[in-house]
Order: structure tokens, then sequence, then C-alpha cells
């Protein structure tokens, strides 16, 4: 769903997609020492969400390495940023989740996951913003008017 809005200057803004999954975390280790990393799956309707961008996003000529996509994401109430990949395995898409993030959350290997992403639809061309959140003030309607 994309939505558009004028900024202060009267420019086009396209808001940012909001999606939300729940997952399991899991684990997975490098051959030859290359460590060891945590990911949760993001697959069924949000995957397909996402898998929709890229697929755009490769049309347009604006693909990241890897396919993947930059997105802002929240486990509990940690936010940070990160990129999520397609995996070639199942289809869907990995979010790597970070020890510091694990930590602050209290999750282990097994855990199921709420996550909710925020990623732009379109190309790093295009201005994204966060929808609003907060309604408007009746001084900030009169404004925009």
């Amino acid at each position: 769903m994309q939505r558009s809005r004028a900024d202060p200057r009267g420019q086009a803004v396209t808001l940012l997609e909001q999606l939300s999954h729940t997952g399991r975390l899991w684990r997975w280790t490098g051959g030859s020492g290359n460590g060891t990393w945590h990911f949760v799956t993001i697959d069924g309707e949000a995957g397909e969400a996402l898998s929709g961008t890229a697929v755009m996003r490769k049309l347009e000529g604006t693909a990241r390495g890897f396919g993947s996509l930059k997105v802002q994401a929240r486990i509990g109430g940690t936010r940070f940023a990160t990129s999520v990949f397609p995996s070639k395995s199942d289809g869907g898409w990995l979010l790597p989740v970070k020890a510091s993030v694990r930590r602050a959350e209290g999750l282990a290997e097994g855990d199921e996951v709420g996550v909710s992403l925020e990623y732009c639809p379109l190309n790093r061309a295009v201005r994204c913003a966060r929808p609003r959140q907060r309604p408007r003030s009746p001084a900030e309607l009169r404004r925009s008017a």
C-alpha cells in the first residue's frame, strides 16, 4: 500500500511501507570459523510484500547487492537499521538479528519473535517519510489547508 503526501516544501513524499511478522529465531554457523549469525525468516504475506518491492527495484535498475532491501526493524522496544536478504532455500527473506538486539530483548535461538519492518517501497531517488504517529492538531490542519 503506497501512499503519498506533500512535505512542508510542497514536494510529494512517499510514506514508508510497514509490515509485521512473527517467526522463529534461528542460528546459522558458517564453515571454517566464519562465525555465527541469527535470523528471523520473513515469509508468507510479509515476504511476498518484500518480494514485490524487490521485483520493482530490479525492473527500475535500482536493485542492491544480493537483492537486499534496507529496512528499519523493531523487535519489542528495540529499533535498529539493517537489511533483509532473499533466502534461496525457502523463498522468504532473512532478517539478521544482532547480538545487541537479542540481549536487549532477552531472545534465544528457537524463540518466537514479533518483528515490525518499515521500508521505502520505491528506489533511493524517491524521498520517503514515516507516517504521522499522532493526529494533527487544529493549528497543523489550518497551516496545511
